[in-house]
């Protein structure tokens, strides 16, 4: 049975997720043509204000990038893994009443602390494209008036403006990695705590004779299945 589960799970895993590419490309495909279209119908004095050439290619690159993976891949992991959970609930009050109860304890613990852990992480990421966006703006006006920075001796004033953006990321970078550190350490540690508390109730429960120890298995291992 599971030797079946896990040849049907292999195709189907990979036909799930090219579905969801294929079709996130062409929606991409066709919002960067939108976006490309949007822009060049501005007037021109929108392009020495807002409309950078930075800001431009951020537009067609990163937030297309960040919008294909939202709508391909992680959309299909989402539904995957929801289907599983749910099913994995169902089948846990199916078999030991007790470990599907602990199920709802368990899981808003671990939905507020990813939540909280993705919102930051969210929130970093677009200030970190706001510097990079920041930086090429430095970088290009420097380099498409570089006879102006040589002949006003710029030079200095240039790779200031550029090291402070620099500094800018290498600042964000050293607290990114504390916040997703300390972000995943905290996901561990409900984890595992859920672990440990729902094999407890199942080893108690059948102690105690309230459910059968196969059944109890199966709940407990539906419920860690779909905790994942």
């Amino acid at each position: 049975y599971m030797w079946s589960l896990a040849i049907i799970t292999l195709p189907a895993g990979m036909i799930e997720i090219t579905c969801w590419m294929y079709t996130s490309q062409r929606q991409m495909t066709r919002m960067q043509r939108a976006y490309l279209g949007s822009v060049l119908s501005q007037d021109v004095g929108a392009f020495d204000t807002d409309l950078t050439t930075a800001n431009i290619m951020a537009g067609t690159t990163n937030h297309m990038s960040v919008i294909k993976d939202a709508i391909g891949e992680k959309m299909g992991h989402f539904i995957s893994n929801f289907s599983t959970f749910l099913v994995a609930v169902i089948v846990a009050f199916v078999c030991c009443w007790e470990v599907g109860m602990l199920s709802l304890l368990v899981v808003p613990m671990l939905l507020v602390v990813g939540a909280t852990y993705a919102k930051t992480m969210i929130g970093m990421s677009m200030t970190r494209t706001a510097f990079v966006s920041e930086t090429t703006t430095v970088v290009e006006q420097t380099l498409s008036h570089i006879k102006t920075v040589f002949s006003f001796v710029g030079e200095n004033s240039a790779m200031k403006s550029f090291v402070k953006c620099m500094d800018k990321q290498y600042k964000l970078s050293k607290k990114e990695a504390f916040i997703k550190g300390l972000g995943l350490g905290m996901l561990q540690i409900v984890t595992f705590c859920s672990y440990s508390l729902t094999i407890y109730v199942g080893a108690v429960a059948v102690t105690r004779r309230s459910a059968k120890a196969g059944e109890t298995i199966a709940a407990v291992i539906n419920i860690l299945s779909g905790a994942m």
